[in-house]
Protein backbone atom coordinates (compact mmCIF):
# COMPACT_ATOMS: atom_id res chain seq x y z
CA UNK A 1 0.00 0.00 0.00
CA UNK A 2 2.96 2.43 0.75
CA UNK A 3 4.39 1.82 -2.64
CA UNK A 4 0.86 2.10 -4.37
CA UNK A 5 0.57 5.65 -2.60
CA UNK A 6 4.13 6.65 -3.17
CA UNK A 7 3.26 5.57 -6.97
CA UNK A 8 0.43 7.66 -7.40
CA UNK A 9 2.02 10.66 -6.05
CA UNK A 10 5.03 10.53 -8.32
CA UNK A 11 2.19 10.05 -11.50
CA UNK A 12 0.22 12.88 -10.61
CA UNK A 13 3.47 15.01 -9.79
CA UNK A 14 4.75 14.20 -13.42
CA UNK A 15 1.54 14.44 -15.10
CA UNK A 16 0.97 17.88 -13.78
CA UNK A 17 5.10 19.07 -14.65
CA UNK A 18 3.60 17.80 -17.94
CA UNK A 19 0.46 19.70 -18.15
CA UNK A 20 2.56 23.15 -16.97
CA UNK A 21 5.02 22.59 -19.19
CA UNK A 22 2.80 22.11 -22.24
CA UNK A 23 0.87 25.12 -20.97
CA UNK A 24 3.55 27.56 -20.56
CA UNK A 25 5.08 26.64 -24.24
CA UNK A 26 1.60 27.04 -25.53
CA UNK A 27 0.74 29.93 -23.88
CA UNK A 28 4.52 31.61 -25.14
CA UNK A 29 3.39 33.52 -27.76
CA UNK A 30 -0.33 34.78 -25.91
CA UNK A 31 2.40 36.14 -23.01
CA UNK A 32 4.50 37.60 -25.71
CA UNK A 33 1.29 39.23 -27.43
CA UNK A 34 0.50 40.98 -23.84
CA UNK A 35 4.02 41.80 -23.36
CA UNK A 36 3.92 43.52 -26.87
CA UNK A 37 0.92 44.92 -26.47
CA UNK A 38 -0.45 48.03 -25.74
CA UNK A 39 -3.25 47.55 -24.43
CA UNK A 40 -2.13 44.59 -22.46
CA UNK A 41 1.14 45.76 -21.05
CA UNK A 42 0.44 49.53 -19.09
CA UNK A 43 3.92 49.80 -19.14
CA UNK A 44 4.38 49.55 -22.77
CA UNK A 45 1.61 52.24 -23.17
CA UNK A 46 3.29 54.54 -20.52
CA UNK A 47 6.30 54.35 -22.78
CA UNK A 48 4.68 54.83 -25.68
CA UNK A 49 2.20 57.61 -24.64
CA UNK A 50 4.61 60.08 -23.28
CA UNK A 51 7.81 59.14 -25.14
CA UNK A 52 10.37 58.03 -22.67
CA UNK A 53 13.29 58.54 -25.05
CA UNK A 54 15.24 61.44 -24.26
CA UNK A 55 15.26 63.30 -28.19
CA UNK A 56 17.51 66.04 -29.22
CA UNK A 57 17.11 67.94 -32.07
CA UNK A 58 20.25 69.79 -34.02
CA UNK A 59 19.00 72.09 -36.27
CA UNK A 60 21.38 73.43 -39.24
CA UNK A 61 20.63 76.38 -41.02
CA UNK A 62 22.73 77.10 -44.51
CA UNK A 63 23.82 81.52 -44.94
CA UNK A 64 24.10 82.38 -48.62
CA UNK A 65 27.51 84.40 -48.34
CA UNK A 66 27.47 86.02 -52.34
CA UNK A 67 23.70 86.71 -53.09
CA UNK A 68 24.84 89.76 -54.99
CA UNK A 69 26.06 87.56 -57.50
CA UNK A 70 22.84 86.11 -58.06
CA UNK A 71 22.74 86.81 -61.95
CA UNK A 72 26.66 85.87 -62.70
CA UNK A 73 26.55 82.64 -64.39
CA UNK A 74 30.07 82.33 -63.98
CA UNK A 75 29.86 82.41 -60.12
CA UNK A 76 28.35 79.42 -57.56
CA UNK A 77 26.04 80.64 -55.26
CA UNK A 78 28.26 79.68 -52.17
CA UNK A 79 26.31 78.40 -48.62
CA UNK A 80 28.08 78.16 -45.26
CA UNK A 81 26.74 75.71 -42.53
CA UNK A 82 25.42 77.62 -39.24
CA UNK A 83 24.62 75.92 -36.08
CA UNK A 84 23.46 73.45 -34.30
CA UNK A 85 20.86 75.01 -32.77
CA UNK A 86 20.00 72.09 -30.08
CA UNK A 87 16.34 71.28 -28.89
CA UNK A 88 15.08 68.83 -26.93
CA UNK A 89 11.93 67.25 -28.17
CA UNK A 90 9.22 65.86 -26.17
CA UNK A 91 6.41 64.19 -27.16
CA UNK A 92 3.18 62.88 -26.25
CA UNK A 93 -0.14 60.90 -27.83
CA UNK A 94 -3.69 63.19 -27.96
CA UNK A 95 -6.54 61.88 -27.64
CA UNK A 96 -6.86 58.67 -27.56
CA UNK A 97 -9.39 56.11 -29.33
CA UNK A 98 -9.06 52.50 -29.22
CA UNK A 99 -10.73 51.00 -31.80
CA UNK A 100 -12.52 47.45 -31.49
CA UNK A 101 -10.34 46.20 -34.68
CA UNK A 102 -6.96 45.91 -32.78
CA UNK A 103 -5.88 49.80 -33.63
CA UNK A 104 -5.63 52.87 -31.46
CA UNK A 105 -6.25 56.45 -33.19
CA UNK A 106 -4.60 59.74 -31.93
CA UNK A 107 -2.56 62.38 -32.44
CA UNK A 108 0.56 63.60 -31.60
CA UNK A 109 1.80 67.36 -29.61
CA UNK A 110 5.32 67.74 -29.60
CA UNK A 111 7.33 70.57 -27.46
CA UNK A 112 10.78 71.96 -28.46
CA UNK A 113 12.84 73.52 -25.86
CA UNK A 114 15.71 75.38 -26.72
CA UNK A 115 19.38 74.30 -25.31
CA UNK A 116 21.78 76.85 -24.92
CA UNK A 117 25.21 76.27 -26.05
CA UNK A 118 28.15 79.29 -26.84
CA UNK A 119 28.14 78.01 -30.79
CA UNK A 120 24.66 78.79 -31.69
CA UNK A 121 22.81 82.00 -30.68
CA UNK A 122 19.27 82.27 -31.87
CA UNK A 123 19.65 85.95 -32.67
CA UNK A 124 22.48 84.86 -34.94
CA UNK A 125 21.56 85.94 -38.17
CA UNK A 126 20.82 84.23 -41.56
CA UNK A 127 20.60 85.46 -45.23
CA UNK A 128 19.14 82.55 -47.85
CA UNK A 129 16.45 82.85 -50.62
CA UNK A 130 12.89 83.88 -50.25
CA UNK A 131 10.70 80.95 -49.65
CA UNK A 132 7.41 82.62 -50.57
CA UNK A 133 8.32 84.41 -53.59
CA UNK A 134 10.20 81.00 -54.99
CA UNK A 135 6.89 79.35 -54.23
CA UNK A 136 4.63 81.47 -55.95
CA UNK A 137 7.33 81.75 -58.89
CA UNK A 138 6.56 78.11 -59.11
CA UNK A 139 3.52 77.70 -58.46
CA UNK A 140 2.32 80.30 -61.29
CA UNK A 141 5.05 79.04 -63.95
CA UNK A 142 2.66 77.41 -65.98
CA UNK A 143 -0.31 79.45 -65.93
CA UNK A 144 -1.51 82.21 -68.38
CA UNK A 145 0.82 84.92 -69.07
CA UNK A 146 -1.16 87.70 -68.21
CA UNK A 147 -2.38 86.19 -65.12
CA UNK A 148 0.82 85.68 -64.06
CA UNK A 149 2.08 88.88 -64.75
CA UNK A 150 -0.67 90.47 -63.02
CA UNK A 151 -0.11 88.37 -59.83
CA UNK A 152 3.51 89.34 -60.03
CA UNK A 153 3.19 93.11 -60.26
CA UNK A 154 0.12 93.21 -57.56
CA UNK A 155 3.11 91.69 -54.91
CA UNK A 156 6.14 93.27 -56.65
CA UNK A 157 6.28 95.85 -53.87
CA UNK A 158 6.85 93.02 -51.15
CA UNK A 159 9.58 91.23 -53.01
CA UNK A 160 12.44 93.89 -54.08
CA UNK A 161 15.17 90.95 -53.33
CA UNK A 162 15.05 87.30 -54.38
CA UNK A 163 16.70 86.56 -51.17
CA UNK A 164 16.25 88.09 -47.33
CA UNK A 165 18.29 88.21 -44.03
CA UNK A 166 16.30 87.08 -40.79
CA UNK A 167 17.45 85.71 -37.17
CA UNK A 168 17.42 81.78 -36.88
CA UNK A 169 14.94 82.22 -34.36
CA UNK A 170 12.58 84.10 -36.95
CA UNK A 171 13.20 81.28 -39.28
CA UNK A 172 12.64 78.18 -37.15
CA UNK A 173 10.20 78.64 -34.75
CA UNK A 174 8.97 82.21 -34.10
CA UNK A 175 8.29 83.23 -37.95
CA UNK A 176 8.92 86.35 -39.48
CA UNK A 177 6.03 88.71 -40.89
CA UNK A 178 4.92 87.85 -44.36
CA UNK A 179 1.74 89.60 -45.25
CA UNK A 180 1.89 88.15 -48.72
CA UNK A 181 0.94 85.03 -47.36
CA UNK A 182 -2.53 86.11 -46.05
CA UNK A 183 -3.19 88.32 -49.70
CA UNK A 184 -2.00 85.11 -52.00
CA UNK A 185 -4.94 82.87 -49.77
CA UNK A 186 -7.11 85.86 -50.59
CA UNK A 187 -6.70 85.47 -54.42
CA UNK A 188 -8.97 83.50 -56.64
CA UNK A 189 -6.02 81.93 -58.33
CA UNK A 190 -4.80 80.31 -55.32
CA UNK A 191 -7.39 79.23 -53.89
CA UNK A 192 -7.03 75.62 -55.13
CA UNK A 193 -3.73 75.27 -53.18
CA UNK A 194 -5.40 75.71 -49.89
CA UNK A 195 -2.55 78.15 -48.81
CA UNK A 196 -2.59 78.15 -45.02
CA UNK A 197 -3.75 81.83 -43.59
CA UNK A 198 -0.86 82.65 -41.90
CA UNK A 199 0.62 86.16 -41.56
CA UNK A 200 4.31 84.64 -40.70
CA UNK A 201 6.62 82.27 -41.91
CA UNK A 202 8.94 79.93 -40.11
CA UNK A 203 10.35 76.28 -41.32
CA UNK A 204 8.95 75.25 -37.89
CA UNK A 205 6.18 78.04 -37.32
CA UNK A 206 2.45 76.88 -35.16
CA UNK A 207 4.45 73.27 -34.91
CA UNK A 208 5.24 73.32 -31.25
CA UNK A 209 2.73 72.00 -28.82
CA UNK A 210 0.46 71.97 -31.95
CA UNK A 211 -1.37 68.18 -32.13
CA UNK A 212 -2.68 69.36 -35.96
CA UNK A 213 0.73 69.20 -37.55
CA UNK A 214 1.11 65.51 -37.88
CA UNK A 215 -2.04 64.92 -39.16
CA UNK A 216 -4.82 61.75 -37.22
CA UNK A 217 -2.45 58.48 -36.78
CA UNK A 218 -4.40 55.10 -36.53
CA UNK A 219 -1.91 52.39 -35.79
CA UNK A 220 -1.67 48.81 -34.85
CA UNK A 221 -1.97 47.69 -30.53
CA UNK A 222 0.04 44.35 -31.10
CA UNK A 223 -3.52 42.83 -30.45
CA UNK A 224 -5.39 40.99 -32.99
CA UNK A 225 -2.85 43.64 -35.27
CA UNK A 226 0.84 44.65 -35.98
CA UNK A 227 2.10 46.39 -33.14
CA UNK A 228 3.12 50.05 -34.21
CA UNK A 229 2.18 49.21 -37.78
CA UNK A 230 0.44 52.42 -40.06
CA UNK A 231 -3.04 51.20 -41.00
CA UNK A 232 -4.76 54.66 -41.75
CA UNK A 233 -3.72 58.29 -41.55
CA UNK A 234 -6.11 61.05 -41.39
CA UNK A 235 -8.59 58.64 -41.49
CA UNK A 236 -7.62 57.40 -44.94
CA UNK A 237 -5.56 54.54 -46.43
CA UNK A 238 -3.89 56.48 -48.83
CA UNK A 239 -2.79 59.87 -48.63
CA UNK A 240 -4.31 61.91 -51.67
CA UNK A 241 -0.70 63.11 -52.89
CA UNK A 242 0.99 60.31 -54.69
CA UNK A 243 -0.66 58.09 -57.62
CA UNK A 244 -0.37 54.23 -57.46
CA UNK A 245 1.19 52.48 -54.68
CA UNK A 246 3.50 55.53 -53.54
CA UNK A 247 -0.14 56.97 -52.26
CA UNK A 248 -0.48 54.08 -49.68
CA UNK A 249 -0.21 54.34 -46.26
CA UNK A 250 2.54 51.96 -44.90
CA UNK A 251 4.79 50.84 -42.54
CA UNK A 252 5.67 51.77 -39.50
CA UNK A 253 4.80 55.38 -37.29
CA UNK A 254 8.61 55.54 -36.39
CA UNK A 255 8.45 54.81 -33.12
CA UNK A 256 7.44 50.85 -32.67
CA UNK A 257 8.43 48.23 -35.40
CA UNK A 258 7.00 45.14 -36.10
CA UNK A 259 8.12 42.10 -33.67
CA UNK A 260 10.59 39.57 -35.19
CA UNK A 261 12.32 41.73 -37.49
CA UNK A 262 14.68 39.52 -40.56
CA UNK A 263 18.19 40.22 -40.77
CA UNK A 264 18.71 41.60 -43.98
CA UNK A 265 15.62 42.65 -44.97
CA UNK A 266 14.75 46.55 -44.96
CA UNK A 267 12.27 48.26 -42.80
CA UNK A 268 9.22 50.63 -43.81
CA UNK A 269 8.95 54.00 -42.15
CA UNK A 270 5.85 56.02 -43.15
CA UNK A 271 6.80 59.93 -42.57
CA UNK A 272 4.06 62.45 -41.83
CA UNK A 273 5.96 65.36 -42.54
CA UNK A 274 7.12 63.28 -46.37
CA UNK A 275 3.65 62.18 -46.67
CA UNK A 276 4.54 58.91 -48.14
CA UNK A 277 6.57 55.42 -46.67
CA UNK A 278 10.54 55.16 -46.57
CA UNK A 279 12.81 52.63 -46.63
CA UNK A 280 15.66 52.03 -45.28
CA UNK A 281 18.15 49.24 -45.51
CA UNK A 282 19.67 46.84 -42.67
CA UNK A 283 23.55 47.00 -42.74
CA UNK A 284 25.27 45.45 -40.06
CA UNK A 285 24.07 43.93 -36.05
CA UNK A 286 25.39 46.49 -33.48
CA UNK A 287 24.72 46.63 -29.14
CA UNK A 288 23.59 49.27 -27.96
CA UNK A 289 23.85 49.30 -23.85
CA UNK A 290 24.79 45.08 -24.03
CA UNK A 291 20.99 45.15 -26.53
CA UNK A 292 22.18 43.33 -29.95
CA UNK A 293 19.97 45.45 -32.54
CA UNK A 294 19.88 45.84 -36.33
CA UNK A 295 21.43 48.74 -37.39
CA UNK A 296 19.69 50.33 -40.67
CA UNK A 297 20.90 53.34 -42.90
CA UNK A 298 19.32 55.85 -45.93
CA UNK A 299 20.78 54.89 -49.45
CA UNK A 300 20.20 56.71 -52.66
CA UNK A 301 17.11 54.10 -53.13
CA UNK A 302 15.49 56.14 -50.14
CA UNK A 303 15.21 59.16 -52.03
CA UNK A 304 14.70 57.43 -55.41
CA UNK A 305 12.02 59.11 -57.78
CA UNK A 306 12.18 56.20 -60.33
CA UNK A 307 16.17 56.68 -62.08
CA UNK A 308 16.99 53.72 -59.79
CA UNK A 309 14.31 51.71 -59.28
CA UNK A 310 11.08 52.42 -61.90
CA UNK A 311 8.05 51.46 -59.13
CA UNK A 312 9.14 54.47 -57.80
CA UNK A 313 8.14 57.00 -60.85
CA UNK A 314 5.01 57.94 -58.88
CA UNK A 315 6.93 59.95 -56.57
CA UNK A 316 7.87 62.23 -59.80
CA UNK A 317 4.57 64.34 -59.92
CA UNK A 318 6.32 66.88 -62.03
CA UNK A 319 9.56 66.56 -64.04
CA UNK A 320 11.41 63.70 -62.60
CA UNK A 321 15.19 64.93 -61.47
CA UNK A 322 18.21 62.95 -60.74
CA UNK A 323 18.17 60.46 -57.93
CA UNK A 324 18.64 61.63 -53.99
CA UNK A 325 16.04 64.41 -54.22
CA UNK A 326 12.64 63.93 -53.18
CA UNK A 327 10.39 66.59 -54.85
CA UNK A 328 7.23 67.27 -52.09
CA UNK A 329 5.62 70.18 -53.78
CA UNK A 330 2.24 68.45 -54.21
CA UNK A 331 2.31 67.90 -50.31
CA UNK A 332 2.79 71.58 -49.84
CA UNK A 333 0.82 73.43 -51.42
CA UNK A 334 2.76 73.25 -55.05
CA UNK A 335 5.72 75.31 -52.92
CA UNK A 336 8.82 74.31 -55.11
CA UNK A 337 10.15 72.02 -51.43
CA UNK A 338 12.57 69.07 -52.16
CA UNK A 339 14.07 66.78 -49.60
CA UNK A 340 17.61 64.85 -49.25
CA UNK A 341 20.20 63.74 -47.22
CA UNK A 342 22.04 66.70 -45.71
CA UNK A 343 24.84 67.95 -48.04
CA UNK A 344 23.51 66.35 -50.87
CA UNK A 345 24.67 62.98 -49.13
CA UNK A 346 24.60 59.40 -51.81
CA UNK A 347 22.65 62.24 -54.10
CA UNK A 348 23.78 62.19 -57.76
CA UNK A 349 26.50 65.01 -58.41
CA UNK A 350 24.34 67.05 -60.19
CA UNK A 351 23.11 69.06 -57.12
CA UNK A 352 26.31 69.33 -55.10
CA UNK A 353 27.80 70.66 -58.61
CA UNK A 354 25.42 73.31 -58.94
CA UNK A 355 26.62 75.29 -55.41
CA UNK A 356 29.90 75.51 -53.44
CA UNK A 357 30.42 75.02 -49.74
CA UNK A 358 28.70 72.15 -49.71
CA UNK A 359 30.93 68.94 -48.12
CA UNK A 360 29.00 65.55 -47.81
CA UNK A 361 30.39 63.11 -45.15
CA UNK A 362 28.94 60.01 -44.07
CA UNK A 363 30.00 60.19 -40.46
CA UNK A 364 28.30 63.50 -40.23
CA UNK A 365 25.59 63.09 -43.07
CA UNK A 366 23.93 59.39 -43.04
CA UNK A 367 20.80 58.90 -41.67
CA UNK A 368 20.29 55.20 -39.69
CA UNK A 369 18.50 53.43 -36.80
CA UNK A 370 19.12 50.48 -34.90
CA UNK A 371 16.58 48.73 -33.72
CA UNK A 372 15.53 45.65 -31.48
CA UNK A 373 15.07 42.65 -33.89
CA UNK A 374 12.64 40.62 -31.09
CA UNK A 375 10.49 43.18 -29.61
CA UNK A 376 11.09 45.88 -32.69
CA UNK A 377 12.30 48.62 -30.23
CA UNK A 378 14.39 51.44 -31.25
CA UNK A 379 17.48 51.62 -29.53
CA UNK A 380 19.46 54.63 -30.95
CA UNK A 381 18.70 56.87 -34.09
CA UNK A 382 20.39 59.62 -35.58
CA UNK A 383 17.93 60.45 -38.57
CA UNK A 384 18.74 63.20 -40.61
CA UNK A 385 16.81 65.12 -43.10
CA UNK A 386 17.68 68.03 -45.33
CA UNK A 387 15.25 70.55 -46.89
CA UNK A 388 15.62 72.41 -50.27
CA UNK A 389 14.17 75.03 -52.76
CA UNK A 390 14.17 75.00 -56.10
CA UNK A 391 15.38 78.06 -58.23
CA UNK A 392 15.17 78.51 -61.31
CA UNK A 393 14.61 80.96 -64.03
CA UNK A 394 10.98 81.99 -64.39
CA UNK A 395 9.87 84.33 -67.85
CA UNK A 396 7.16 86.97 -68.15
CA UNK A 397 6.88 88.26 -64.57
CA UNK A 398 7.20 91.45 -64.85
CA UNK A 399 10.16 91.56 -62.92
CA UNK A 400 13.58 90.55 -63.92
CA UNK A 401 14.35 88.72 -60.65
CA UNK A 402 13.45 85.58 -61.81
CA UNK A 403 15.11 86.19 -65.21
CA UNK A 404 18.37 85.73 -65.57
CA UNK A 405 19.10 82.73 -62.97
CA UNK A 406 20.23 79.20 -62.77
CA UNK A 407 18.59 76.62 -61.81
CA UNK A 408 19.53 74.77 -58.70
CA UNK A 409 18.44 73.40 -55.08
CA UNK A 410 19.08 76.27 -52.43
CA UNK A 411 20.18 73.96 -49.28
CA UNK A 412 17.86 75.86 -46.32
CA UNK A 413 17.66 73.62 -43.09
CA UNK A 414 18.63 70.61 -41.99
CA UNK A 415 18.15 68.46 -38.68
CA UNK A 416 19.66 65.29 -36.91
CA UNK A 417 17.11 63.77 -34.26
CA UNK A 418 19.19 62.23 -31.90
CA UNK A 419 18.51 59.75 -28.94
CA UNK A 420 19.39 56.34 -26.91
CA UNK A 421 16.95 54.24 -25.70
CA UNK A 422 16.93 55.33 -21.68
CA UNK A 423 17.09 52.74 -18.96
CA UNK A 424 13.74 52.07 -18.41
CA UNK A 425 13.64 51.41 -22.32
CA UNK A 426 16.50 49.17 -21.82
CA UNK A 427 14.85 47.22 -18.92
CA UNK A 428 11.89 46.63 -20.39
CA UNK A 429 13.47 45.03 -23.49
CA UNK A 430 16.45 42.95 -21.59
CA UNK A 431 12.77 41.38 -19.26
CA UNK A 432 10.78 40.57 -22.51
CA UNK A 433 14.22 38.68 -23.99
CA UNK A 434 14.92 37.07 -21.14
CA UNK A 435 11.03 36.33 -20.45
CA UNK A 436 10.29 34.98 -23.72
CA UNK A 437 12.73 32.30 -24.48
CA UNK A 438 12.61 31.72 -20.48
CA UNK A 439 8.96 30.49 -20.94
CA UNK A 440 9.96 28.00 -23.49
CA UNK A 441 12.96 27.25 -21.84
CA UNK A 442 10.77 26.10 -18.35
CA UNK A 443 8.48 24.25 -19.78
CA UNK A 444 10.82 22.04 -21.90
CA UNK A 445 12.45 21.63 -18.43
CA UNK A 446 9.00 20.67 -16.74
CA UNK A 447 8.29 18.43 -19.20
CA UNK A 448 11.96 16.46 -19.31
CA UNK A 449 11.34 16.42 -15.46
CA UNK A 450 8.17 14.67 -15.35
CA UNK A 451 9.64 12.27 -17.61
CA UNK A 452 12.73 12.06 -15.78
CA UNK A 453 10.19 11.34 -12.37
CA UNK A 454 8.07 8.44 -14.13
CA UNK A 455 11.58 6.49 -15.53
CA UNK A 456 12.79 7.03 -12.04
CA UNK A 457 9.57 5.66 -10.13
CA UNK A 458 9.38 2.74 -13.00
CA UNK A 459 13.27 2.47 -12.19
CA UNK A 460 13.26 2.10 -8.40
CA UNK A 461 8.97 0.01 -8.47
CA UNK A 462 9.71 -2.59 -5.73
CA UNK A 463 7.21 -4.68 -7.47
CA UNK A 464 9.46 -4.54 -10.40
CA UNK A 465 12.62 -5.55 -8.29
CA UNK A 466 10.80 -8.16 -7.32
CA UNK A 467 10.16 -9.65 -10.62
CA UNK A 468 13.64 -8.66 -11.74
CA UNK A 469 14.58 -10.82 -8.45
CA UNK A 470 12.54 -13.98 -9.21
CA UNK A 471 13.75 -14.05 -12.86
CA UNK A 472 17.08 -13.62 -11.83
CA UNK A 473 16.94 -16.60 -9.34
CA UNK A 474 15.12 -19.00 -12.03
CA UNK A 475 18.08 -18.27 -14.35
CA UNK A 476 20.54 -18.91 -11.70
CA UNK A 477 18.76 -22.35 -10.60
CA UNK A 478 18.50 -23.74 -14.26
CA UNK A 479 22.36 -22.78 -14.74
CA UNK A 480 23.06 -24.86 -11.75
Amino acid sequence: MKYTRRSNNFLCISIALCVGGLCLIVSRPIIGDCLLSLECNPLLFNMWKNVAYDVYVELYLFNWTNPEDLHNMSVKPRFEEIGPFVFQLDEEKWNIVWNNNGTVTFQQRRFWYFKDNERSSLDKKVTNVDVIFLGISYATRNWNYYVRKGVFLTLSTYFPKIYRTQTARDLLFDGYPEPVLGIVSAMPFFKHLEVPRWNRFGWLYSRNGSSECDGVFNVGTGRNSVLGKMYNWNYQSRTGYFEGDCGKVSGSASQMYPRNLVRGEPIEIFSTDLRRTIFLKYVEDEYVEGILGYRYTATNYTMDNGTIDAKNKCFCPDECIPFGMMNLSSTRHTAPIFVSLPHFYTADPYYINLVDGLKPDETAHDSWMIVEPITGTILKTGVKIQVNVLMQPVTGTGTQLFENVRKLFVPMVWMNFKTTIPFKGQLFVKIVLIVLPGITCLGVIMIITAAFLLWYERRNDPRRLQSLSQVQLRENRSKS
